[in-house]
């Protein structure tokens, strides 16, 4: 869990949802949205579940990178990233649903999500005795 929450923000502040989704970490959408709301943070896991709903019609995408990605570029037409300024591939993005309202809101709780997942942690310690020092 706490590996899928590092990779989340990683991808969230580096270039959003559409590459959390593009990358190798989009393959635990359905595991990060039920992490999500099993550490309380209901809001964002309803946010992660629409935006994975508009890019794949579900909110359970592929594991498959290659599958995730042709639904993407499916989806855009073009993968999604303004990474090489091409006018003409930008011009296939525009007015399309680049999960920006999303994005924002899940990086604007970045703090109240890792104060949840830590409080989580504390409180299911029993699941982490491996973990405790031995006498």
């Amino acid at each position: 869990m706490a590996v899928r929450f590092y990779w989340f923000k990683a991808e969230l502040n580096n270039g959003g949802l559409p590459q959390y989704f593009w990358n190798s970490s989009g393959a635990f959408t359905a595991d990060q949205i039920a992490d999500l709301a099993k550490i309380g943070c209901q809001t964002e896991s309803e946010i992660l579940c629409s935006a994975a709903r508009k890019l794949f019609g579900s909110v359970t995408p592929p594991t498959d990178t290659t599958e995730r990605r042709t639904q993407i570029q499916a989806f855009y037409g073009t993968h999604p990233f303004n990474d090489d300024d091409d006018q003409e591939r930008l011009l296939q993005l525009d007015g399309k649903d680049d999960l920006r309202s999303e994005t924002s809101h899940l990086q604007d709780n970045q703090k109240a999500i890792a104060e949840a997942l830590c409080a989580w942690f504390r409180s299911n310690s029993l699941f982490f005795t491996r973990l405790k020092d031995k006498p």
